[in-house]
């Protein structure tokens, strides 16, 4: 407007050389200006100018924004979870409970609750790091969740494609996760996409698509597997090996066995009374080609190049060996291990002493890798009863912890695992960073007697040793908390250092754990009570 121009004209050119009752100022400014004969000329200008703004927002319509809105969400489904496991679930969010954040989202998906609105968003983020719960995510979050992730890109995860449109139109880590879903629910059609695009995609397509067989992968998936080994590529030969490596009774597996069935023979000497048995090698030369081209390596150095590099134990115990002998550690490392006592027409106990007792040892890496590979529960207890010996073994390599991850390896796949959490808990002695490594292998609650048993070594350690506990050691005491029965909350003042300092040292290592377990009562009584989930 005119009157704004000349205010700004005026305050250019000062208000002495402008008389403001002379600019077109308007009728309603004027009367107000009434009465400020005696203000000085600076003030009556401020005032003016302040005036002439309003006056001009007075009444103005706002500009409208000229965009297609989205369409509202859908009505929701789902019954909405009470406030109290709206705040619990608020907590676990801010805290990274992440081990109760799973609980609780599976506790609502089982009882078909979804969350509040408000916590929608804050779970979408956290979402995006834990893509293993996507499903639990979209159920509780309901329609609106899923309207939301159409407005977001970065929420995009949850939302449904077919996975069959996803296979054949998605990004290679797209389509690698399609294929896996239907893996776990249909091995079959997994097996059969797979087949169907087989010759159109590249090499670097198919070994990064193999892998996903490992999921419910059985004796039906061979004959795909075994033709595989005819490709092109090495890399995807090695892939399709790897895989037919886990199946003891593949043409792969075989095939090697008959080969290498005769290198190890028994010798037997002494008299009657003092009867000597030891095992011997007889490996032919040159390692035949159909070895070769099932995978095993012919060359010595090439094999400690590539395969022992990242494996202190693996490289310590075939150092110094023959060729031949890398050609049969390569082969013991796959086939299931029972086969050899049986072809010695011995005890598969005698069999495990006979590797202690001579310079067999250097083949028990291979072994143990054997015994992971295929599962064998048998050869896994007796390698665990004989282990302080087998350790010993190992003493001059100084590699004492992949030593000892190759114990928790064999415990790992024992259904019995509660006989050795002992043996896991006089770790919390000498070294707190295995104790914590090996934990995730007893997932289970233990028992109390067990979990005081830990708690006191960890009362202990606060008052014996100034600088153990920082908060880094805190953090991972808390790892302890899925494992504690919750009744060990009432014992708690008992385990209390009596000193001083051991108290201090007690609740800064603690106090986060504490905290988890409360977090778990107060997530199992609200949901006791609200019947959302059965604990």
């Amino acid at each position: 407007m005119e009157f704004w121009d000349q205010l700004i004209k005026a305050s250019l050119l000062g208000t002495q050389k402008q008389n403001l009752a002379e600019l077109p100022l308007p009728a309603s400014i004027k009367g107000l200006m009434q009465g400020w004969e005696d203000t000085d000329k600076e003030e009556t200008f401020l005032k003016v100018a302040a005036l002439g703004m309003n006056y001009l927002h007075a009444g103005k319509e706002f500009p409208l924004l000229q965009v297609r809105l989205p369409a509202a969400s859908e009505p929701e489904t789902l019954e909405l979870c009470s406030r109290e496991a709206t705040e619990v679930l608020r907590q676990i969010i801010y805290e990274k409970q992440d081990g109760l954040l799973e609980i609780f989202l599976q506790g609502l998906v089982k009882n078909n609750r979804r969350i509040a609105e408000e916590l929608i968003p804050e779970l979408l983020d956290k979402g995006k790091e834990y893509l293993a719960l996507k499903e639990e995510i979209r159920h509780v979050t309901g329609k609106r969740g899923m309207w939301l992730a159409t407005l977001n890109p970065d929420w995009k995860y949850i939302s449904v494609i077919p996975a069959d449109e996803t296979w054949q139109t998605g990004k290679l880590d797209e389509r690698k996760e399609a294929l896996e879903m239907v893996r776990r629910q249909d091995k079959a059609k997994a097996r059969m996409w797979l087949q169907e695009v087989w010759k159109a995609e590249n090499a670097n397509t198919k070994a990064a698509l193999l892998p996903v067989f490992l999921i419910n992968l059985s004796m039906d998936d061979e004959p795909m597997l075994e033709e595989m080994l005819g490709d092109k590529s090495q890399k995807v030969r090695e892939a399709a090996g790897k895989l037919l490596f886990h199946l003891s009774g593949s043409r792969l597996i075989n095939r090697l066995w008959e080969g290498a069935k005769d290198w190890v023979t028994l010798k037997k000497s002494g008299s009657l009374l003092s009867k000597k048995t030891k095992l011997e090698l007889h490996i032919p030369k040159p390692l035949p080609a159909s070895i070769v081209h099932d995978g095993i390596e012919p060359n010595r150095d090439k094999f400690l190049k590539e395969f022992t590099s990242k494996n202190p134990v693996q490289k310590w115990a075939v150092n110094g060996s023959t060729e031949p002998e890398i050609w049969l550690y390569q082969i013991m490392s796959v086939v299931s291990p029972s086969r050899w006592p049986a072809q010695l027409d011995i005890e598969s106990s005698v069999f495990v002493g006979l590797l202690l007792n001579n310079d067999f040892s250097k083949f028990l890496p291979a072994l143990f890798h054997a015994t992971v590979l295929h599962k064998d529960e048998l050869f896994a207890k007796l390698f665990l009863k004989e282990f302080t010996d087998i350790a010993k073994l190992f003493k001059p390599a100084k590699v004492d912890a992949e030593v000892l991850a190759l114990k928790y390896e064999l415990i790992h796949i024992l259904p019995d695992k509660p006989a050795y959490l002992n043996e896991l808990l006089e770790l919390l002695d000498n070294d707190n960073y295995l104790f914590y490594s090996y934990l995730q292998i007893f997932d289970y609650v233990w028992p109390l007697t067990v979990a005081l048993k830990a708690l006191k070594k960890i009362a202990h350690k606060c008052s014996s040793n100034q600088y153990y506990y920082y908060y880094y050691d805190a953090r991972q005491v808390q790892k302890l908390s899925p494992y504690l029965p919750l009744e060990v909350m009432h014992e708690w003042p008992t385990l209390e250092p009596s000193d001083e300092m051991g108290k201090s040292r007690w609740h800064q290592a603690t106090t986060l754990l504490f905290n988890s377990l409360e977090l778990r009562k107060r997530v199992s009584e609200v949901f006791k009570a609200s019947n959302e989930i059965g604990l």
